[in-house]
């Protein structure tokens, strides 16, 4: 991943950004390209034509204000079109990815992603309030074990095989199947989970296994040109879902910090995987 953290999500969030208003001004299969947007007329209530340069925008120089955003959507509205600030502020559909891969403190919030989670696993009955309220209150732990039933249930998982590559990830192989169908939404869950279960040190191993299955629904940001950045992003972040392997990088990194930092990520987590790997390889 690039070394400036900020310039790679602003460039993202960009490309995702130009790429929705190409697909909103053409089509999914035929979006306009940022040279072709720069070019087209683009005029307010005034009939004003603006100077958009989304070919500037995507080479990364220059990241987008939040005054184009606004003129690009209320220009889109003039036309009868649906708006695409939301994709640069959150990301694709509306989605919170741009939280969901943080790794910072300042851009996560954990609100957003227990949310996310709560709204994914227990539907919103109308009216029934206090039920929903109980599931909120579910600890973690609960609502990741209710996950892991939900998309693995009793299909036996062997961590040290898996992390050997010996054994195949259950979660994608039944993704491949379709027997659960890919979604963005889907790959959400999953970097909440993941999320969560860093920043807490809880249920780590778990996390890390489902969250592996997202490896497999790539292609589902294609259309926003940024499947690449993902896949970088998530490299980064891989670390071991075997809980004695994760124990033994806890103690490797107490023994090299004094303590276990109060900070930690899933980026964090995978720059810990490849120290201790080093360390190793000196042993």
């Amino acid at each position: 991943m690039a070394k400036n953290k900020n310039q790679f999500f602003d460039r993202i969030r960009t490309k995702a950004w130009i790429a929705d208003v190409g697909m909103v001004c053409g089509s999914e299969s035929a979006p306009l390209t940022p040279i072709e947007l720069t070019k087209r007329d683009w005029g307010t209530n005034g009939n004003t034509k603006l100077d958009l340069r989304f070919d500037k925008w995507t080479s990364g120089s220059i990241v987008v204000s939040e005054t184009s955003l606004n003129l690009v959507d209320q220009c889109l509205a003039l036309e009868g079109k649906g708006p695409c600030k939301d994709v640069f502020l959150k990301g694709p559909e509306e989605l919170p990815f741009w939280t969901l891969l943080s790794d910072t403190e300042a851009g996560f919030s954990e609100s957003v992603c227990l949310d996310f989670i709560t709204e994914s696993l227990y539907q919103r009955e109308r009216g029934k309030q206090v039920k929903w309220a109980a599931f909120s209150a579910k600890p973690f732990s609960v609502k990741v074990e209710d996950l892991w039933n939900l998309f693995i249930g009793r299909i036996p998982v062997d961590f040290d095989d898996y992390d050997s590559r010996v054994q195949r990830n259950a979660l994608r192989i039944r993704i491949e199947r379709e027997e659960v169908i890919p979604s963005l939404d889907l790959f959400a869950l999953l970097l909440a989970v993941r999320q969560i279960a860093e920043r807490r040190r809880e249920c780590r191993d778990l996390a890390r296994y489902m969250s592996d299955a997202c490896f497999g629904m790539l292609d589902l940001f294609e259309p926003w040109g940024i499947k690449d950045d993902i896949e970088e992003i998530l490299d980064s972040w891989y670390a071991p879902a075997n809980p004695v392997t994760i124990a033994r990088q806890d103690i490797f990194l107490i023994e090299k910090e004094g303590q276990m930092p109060a900070f930690t990520s899933p980026s964090y987590a995978g720059t810990v995987h490849r120290a201790f790997l080093k360390e190793m390889e000196k042993v």
